[in-house]
């Protein structure tokens, strides 16, 4: 390969030379040959920008019989002959169709230009100049692109100050079960939000260079709603989910809603030629003649081929056939999700805008080269970049889609032999551990809740005479039943562990007497620590609550016990492996990604062993498949702990032990002899930075 001009005269800013190190020279349909003749098959496609293919004979044939008949190129925004057949056909073939009316605005050739056009409007439209803009957005490398961009290490390009942005969080973020569309609505009507009314809300409907991120038809359909009651100008920018790459011409179709302005470029022209517009409501086309203006805006190139693919959008057969694809396409990659879980988090993306988020950086960058290497062009995208994007043509054959797919399936199944081959030991982690006598404190709850503290003993908790009067009451509890996990022993109140939400819900609903009933007339102690918990996390702007659903929502606490006699134990297991495998509809599942916080009071030991033991271990997901626990989190095998150090809590009646459930944890071996042992116990943690969820 000879590249001695790029690497001594191109600047350093290079990237994608970098990443695919060849020189190509020729290309067709999906697939480009480097000079050595090596064909690749093509799932990068400029980006987004060549969503037909590679010189599309239906769009390349009417460009060379413009050029070989002498017409004119530039013609900056004056009347064309190819510039009035574009507009005819575009909302001929792709506006009226839609049952859509708007403006069309030429701006600069680029993605960036247009959306600074749009965001420019939509401050001279409503005389406002804050934008309201979305987590892992991307818009362009102008300053004003680059504002309302969420990477930081796009908006830090530049080098100057970029304000006047109200950074909000985009759908399913930071986790599903928040409700981004309910926070604007609430923020822009609440006068004491410190939030001003914006000019506009500028979103992708699905967050190409964010991660593949796609934003809900409920969703879309909200925010449009709340544009529409606040006066604010919805902005899309379909740079590059749009003119076709989601199967519809607009990424926003299949949410029937209608932008105030849309931005389009990328694939515009349908030949790879730089082209944008920017579609106006009509009553908002309040520019003043020459008010905007760009130098390349009058490309009549790109009015040839972009008018030749807007008429392939009239062809019942295309539009078939485009469908036919992105239905083949998410199927192929369902079976790699399913194949390769080790891998592969989750499919992300819609139609043929599709992305795999994977595991680690490090397995996106393995697969590209591996890729590569055997013929196949993929990137990656994500503030990560753990997610690979996978955008072939949309004009892609079946046997080109094929071939592209098989040679991903063979770089993960290279993936799989190398870690293989490099299965390393499970990690060591930390263990922070503090043992004290005395109140329990709300600095040190928090202090585990955010990582900084492992493990928290606290002997002496609560008295003596209330230790006895809860075991006491829990003796002569009406609904005391009995254990059914094998131990001998009986419990009051529920537990989330192997139930789906509504059983679970329903079951506390149904115990809260029972559990109101071990405390009598006492000062209630876990009620005592979660309400002043939630005092201290209100000052500081989060909200604690009990986790619910329709069904009803969570005790405070469950009581739990051993009582008989002969050896017993619990075996060591993690509570973030039972926490995630409860599923996605428990609203506690988002607490996972956090810390989950094991919290138990003992009213009652016996006088030798019963104690919680905590290994220096926080497993992986890697690291419970090895174990066979990714859906249980228990037992870990003696033998697989033996490399990592642990530590005892010796645990009288009167004591509080909280720590993080996501470290391996379990109970010593103990005699009963008749003794009973006791534990109020709960969990908690963070569901996203404004929440916390507390649970039995």
């Amino acid at each position: 390969m000879k590249s001695d001009a790029f690497t001594s005269y191109e600047s350093n800013v290079r990237r994608y030379g970098r990443s695919f190190p060849t020189v190509f020279s020729k290309a067709l349909g999906a697939t480009i040959w480097d000079e050595s003749g090596k064909p690749y098959i093509d799932f990068l496609v400029g980006s987004g920008a060549l969503n037909y293919g590679h010189n599309n004979e239906q769009i390349i044939a009417p460009a060379i019989e413009y050029l070989a008949d002498g017409n004119i190129l530039l013609s900056l925004d004056m009347y064309t002959v190819a510039k009035r057949n574009f507009i005819e056909i575009f909302v001929d073939s792709i506006l009226k169709p839609r049952g859509l009316s708007y403006k069309i605005q030429f701006p600069g050739p680029t993605g960036t230009n247009a959306n600074e056009a749009a965001l420019a409007l939509a401050r001279k439209y409503t005389g406002r100049s804050s934008v309201m803009a979305f987590t892992n957005a991307y818009h362009g490398m102008s300053l004003g692109s680059l504002a309302v961009s969420g990477s930081a290490s796009t908006r830090e390009l530049g080098g100057v100050a970029r304000h006047d942005v109200i950074r909000v969080p985009y759908d399913r973020y930071p986790n599903p079960n928040f409700d981004s569309a309910s926070y604007i609505d609430h923020v822009l009507g609440d006068p004491g939000s410190g939030i001003e009314k914006p000019a506009a809300i500028i979103l992708e409907t699905i967050q190409a260079e964010g991660g593949m991120n796609t934003a809900s038809t409920a969703w879309l359909i909200e925010i449009q709603r709340i544009c529409r009651s606040h006066g604010i100008v919805l902005i899309v920018d379909d740079i590059q989910a749009g003119a076709g790459r989601t199967g519809d011409f607009f990424s926003f179709e299949f949410a029937k809603i209608e932008p105030d302005v849309v931005c389009l470029s990328k694939s515009l022209s349908g030949s790879g030629s730089p082209f944008s517009i920017v579609l106006i409501r009509p009553e908002m086309d309040i520019w003043k003649p020459g008010e905007h203006s760009g130098t390349f805006r009058g490309n009549n190139l790109a009015f040839v081929t972009a008018g030749a693919m807007c008429k392939m959008w009239s062809e019942r057969d295309f539009v078939a056939g485009v469908e036919r694809t992105a239905v083949k396409l998410q199927a192929l990659l369902d079976g790699l999700v399913t194949k390769y879980p080790e891998f592969i988090e989750r499919k992300r993306g819609r139609g043929l805008m599709a992305g795999l988020k994977c595991r680690s950086p490090a397995i996106v960058g393995r697969v590209h080269d591996v890729a590569f290497e055997n013929g196949l062009l993929i990137e990656s995208s994500g503030p990560n970049r753990d997610v690979i994007k996978v955008l072939p043509p949309i004009t892609i054959s079946e046997d080109e889609l094929d071939d592209g797919i098989a040679i991903l399936d063979q770089a993960f199944q290279e993936q799989a032999m190398t870690t293989d081959q490099k299965s390393q030991a499970p990690a060591i982690s930390p263990l922070t551990l503090r043992e004290r006598v005395g109140a329990i404190s709300i600095a040190e709850i928090i202090s585990v809740m955010r990582g900084d503290i492992t493990g928290l003993h606290i002997k002496q908790a609560f008295s003596t005479e209330v230790a006895e009067e809860i075991t006491a009451n829990f003796i002569r509890n009406p609904d005391l039943s009995e254990r059914k996990d094998g131990v001998p022993g009986q419990y009051v109140g529920a537990s989330h562990y192997r139930k789906d939400a509504p059983t679970y819900f329903a079951q506390s609903r149904d115990a809260r007497p029972s559990v109101d009933a071990l405390f009598g007339s006492l000062v209630d102690p876990v009620r005592g620590v979660f309400d002043a918990l939630k005092r201290e996390l209100h000052n500081q702007g989060i909200e604690l609550r009990l986790a619910r659903s329709e069904d009803g929502q969570a005790n405070v606490c469950r009581a739990l016990s051993w009582s008989s006699t002969g050896l017993y134990a619990l075996e060591p297991h993690d509570d973030v492996a039972q926490v995630v495998s409860a599923g996605g509809n428990y609203e506690l599942t988002a607490v996972a990604k956090n810390t989950v916080v094991a919290l138990n009071f003992y009213a009652s030991m016996p006088d030798e062993g019963g104690n919680v033991r905590i290994w220096g271990h926080k497993p992986t997901v890697t690291d419970r498949r090895s174990q066979g626990v990714e859906t249980t989190g228990y037992p870990y095998s003696a033998a697989y702990l033996d490399a990592f150090p642990c530590h005892d809590f010796q645990l009288k009646a009167g004591d509080i032990v909280l720590f993080d459930g996501g470290f391996v944890h379990g109970v010593t071996r103990q005699s009963g002899n008749g003794q009973r042992r006791l534990l109020l116990n709960c969990f908690f943690g963070f569901a996203r930075p404004d929440l916390v969820l507390w649970w039995t």
